[in-house]
């Protein structure tokens, strides 16, 4: 997680994204509400609470089974916390979109057949809490950190040059579409 908020830290540096996002503000005072928060959790528990930030980063593996030493025993099914896994043909079989890479399933396998791939990191967008309070939409899995910013990049970017003054980032994630338009962005 340090490597991601140097990262985050120094393009908003260069970008000057904070002063930026400062001018905004029409008060002398900066609220809560008018703060744009990242948040970054180190594993799929979101203890930083990314669900709820208008950007969040949460890494997570992916688990890799060895079908060759797997018994189907079905350990793994109940280690689950997130009923991801059930047994086929006395094989493990995977989940993708309920897990959450907890790794939960790899501690418990008596075999050691279950590995974990390489660290990723899914990316949030649009999260508040108050009033209208709403979780951030899942906007995608990228590798690292890298291809993360590009789309984060993107995000600020357009928040700060398209919104009005008062809005929110999450309200302004939603009326303007941002999300399914980096998203169909990413795909081409």
């Amino acid at each position: 997680t340090w490597e991601i908020r140097e990262t985050i830290e120094r393009w908003a540096q260069h970008d000057d994204i904070n002063e930026r996002l400062r001018r905004r503000v029409e008060s002398d005072i900066i609220l809560y509400h008018n703060k744009f928060r990242v948040s970054i959790s180190a594993c799929p528990d979101g203890c930083s609470r990314p669900q709820i930030a208008d950007i969040g980063i949460i890494a997570f593996v992916r688990p890799r089974l060895n079908m060759d030493t797997c018994t189907g025993c079905g350990i793994c099914v109940d280690a689950c916390p997130d009923n991801a896994i059930h047994v086929e043909n006395n094989i493990a079989c995977f989940d993708r979109q309920r897990c959450q890479g907890c790794i939960s399933c790899r501690d418990a396998c008596p075999m050691g057949s279950i590995s974990l791939s390489d660290v990723g990191l899914r990316v949030l967008a649009g999260g508040k809490l108050g009033r209208h309070p709403r979780f951030a939409d899942t906007v995608g899995e990228f590798k690292d950190i890298k291809d993360a910013m590009e789309f984060i990049s993107k995000a600020v970017n357009a928040y700060i040059e398209e919104s009005s003054t008062s809005e929110r980032f999450a309200d302004f994630w939603v009326r303007s579409k941002l999300g399914l338009n980096l998203a169909q962005q990413q795909e081409a």
